[in-house]
């Protein structure tokens, strides 16, 4: 029955996710790092063997019995007024799997209203909400499966928009060799209802895979992901159809500042991660994402663009992470996590 249900998954995401466009998505609120840890580390941690119960957004198959009754909250202030967050706890249901809920936000805060004329019509507010509920079970040996369920929900001032939407993730985690291997596909699903009648937009579906391998004798690990591996080019094309532009290229112009194209390419596709775990109670990260780096930093300066670093120190039974991470050159931002074990309060 198992074998099944992942195949039926396999199925539906071949059935839905090539049929959509990544160019224009709606929800892109699903593809920031709601947790420190997946911040530290680039983005995405979908093969981490240190799972906990954040990585419900990341890689359903990464939650397992060790989370029972483990709760996290997490807080990013992107800007003044604007605000990520998460929060999630599971459960563990024995022979009937693990589940977990969560949801996910992105509040855009209070903003100024004006007509077309440039009067002012008051305020507004915004923003985006997905209710998460995940289940994952094993299917062999060092082998698990997972599965997210979201509704998706948008308000921006008077206008709103509904969507539904699934992740599938399996996962290989081999504690002997202290290898876990990942592939996960990300949002895969559509608009119910959008903000304007017939103009239905894709969400931004991503297949990922990735893996990490800790050393035998020293406190290191390192990963690597592949992103948006459904997007063999993730070169820019300039989508602005007026001459002259903002850009300076010919409409539909392909990005040409490229000795070598073929390895730029691949190299969109990646993020790597560095882990120091020298003991239970600490660690550190450092995180690279390429795509990031290459699409945000300014022509003649990178700076620590698609650079990011952050830590988890435990203080009896809180796990506190928080990361930094510098998506472009106007500033970083900070991600903070808590997460602890709700059991601790409730047994003696």
């Amino acid at each position: 029955m198992k074998y099944l249900v992942f195949a039926f998954l396999l199925l539906s995401m071949t059935r839905l996710g090539f049929t959509q466009d990544d160019i224009s998505t709606v929800y892109k609120f699903l593809t920031i790092p709601s947790s420190a840890y997946e911040a530290s580390l680039g983005g995405s941690t979908i093969a981490s063997a240190d799972s906990n119960i954040n990585m419900i957004t990341v890689n359903p198959a990464l939650l397992n019995p060790g989370l029972d009754n483990q709760i996290g909250i997490n807080y990013t202030n992107i800007h003044p007024g604007v605000s990520l967050g998460l929060v999630a706890w599971g459960y563990d249901l024995k022979s009937l799997g693990f589940i977990g809920v969560g949801m996910q936000y992105l509040n855009y805060g209070e903003m100024d209203k004006y007509d077309q004329y440039g009067n002012g019509l008051g305020t507004f507010t915004g923003g985006d909400y997905a209710f998460i509920v995940s289940w994952s079970t094993p299917l062999m040996k060092y082998l698990r499966l997972g599965a997210n369920v979201k509704g998706i929900y948008s308000k921006i001032d008077i206008y709103n928009a509904y969507a539904a939407a699934f992740d599938a993730g399996l996962t290989y985690n081999n504690p002997d060799i202290k290898l876990t291997v990942s592939m996960v596909a990300k949002n895969i699903g559509n608009q119910i209802d959008s903000y304007v009648d017939g103009a239905d937009e894709p969400l931004p579906m991503d297949y990922q895979f990735g893996i990490s391998k800790g050393l035998a004798h020293a406190p290191f690990r390192f990963s690597l992901v592949a992103h948006h591996l459904h997007k063999a080019d993730l070169l820019l094309t300039n989508e602005n159809t007026v001459v002259p532009n903002n850009t300076d290229l010919e409409p539909e112009e392909i990005e040409t500042d490229y000795i070598r194209k073929d390895a730029e390419k691949i190299a969109r596709h990646l993020i790597f991660g560095f882990e120091f775990r020298p003991s239970e109670k600490f660690s550190a990260r450092i995180g690279y994402n390429y795509y990031q780096r290459s699409t945000m930093k300014m022509i003649d300066k990178a700076g620590f663009t698609g650079i990011s670093i952050g830590g988890t120190i435990q203080i009896k039974g809180f796990y506190i992470e928080y990361a930094r991470a510098a998506y472009h050159l106007a500033g970083a931002t900070n991600h903070l996590s808590i997460r602890t074990n709700l059991n601790r309060f409730f047994t003696n």
